[in-house]
């Protein structure tokens, strides 16, 4: 939990900056900026996800008093952050379309990522595999949620370059505005 607050943190910091790059019509600040964000999520997550996994089993502890409790607590919480230090640079790219204009794009990758993907996610894993099944839900979320936020950036520059340097608000499926 500690590391997706904070890639949340840093994601959705980074907007208004992408933003005032943005409407001033500076696609490479708008790059750089962007990059950096990325990698400074990615290093930030990684680093108190890897501090997460040296400590997971006193962090465990605080919470489980029963002994019988602490190994299957160990093993979800080591599953839940074999994805985590993915959370920044996933909130980082969510809101770069909000920070551009395209909100509907973005508020649609929500929606998936919570609802589409999750819930019947939970539903065949768990059938399939039982409760470690279940567990792996999430972290598959995230990474099928990644791959399409970062296709849907690649269009949204695409979109950009054909616009011939005119700043307009980029909809991967409404045309613009």
């Amino acid at each position: 939990m500690i590391v997706s607050l904070i890639g949340i943190g840093i994601g959705k910091d980074g907007q208004p900056l992408l933003s005032l790059c943005y409407g001033s019509d500076s696609m490479d600040c708008l790059k750089k900026l962007l990059q950096l964000t990325a990698v400074f999520s990615l290093l930030a997550c990684s680093s108190v996800t890897f501090l997460s996994c040296v400590f997971v089993r006193p962090n465990v502890q605080v919470f489980l008093s029963t002994p019988d409790a602490l190994a299957p607590g160990v093993t979800f919480s080591r599953i839940m952050l074999s994805t985590a230090r993915l959370f920044g640079f996933y909130y980082t790219l969510l809101n770069a379309p909000q920070a551009v204009g395209a909100a509907v794009p973005s508020l649609w990758f929500s929606i998936c990522y919570q609802g589409i993907l999750d819930s019947p996610a939970l539903c065949i894993f768990g059938a399939a595999t039982g409760n470690i099944g279940l567990a792996r839900t999430p972290p598959a979320a995230v990474v099928t949620s990644l791959e399409r936020t970062i296709v849907l950036n690649l269009l949204m520059i695409q979109k950009k370059r054909n616009a011939g340097g005119k700043r307009r608000r980029l909809f991967i499926t409404g045309g613009s505005a």
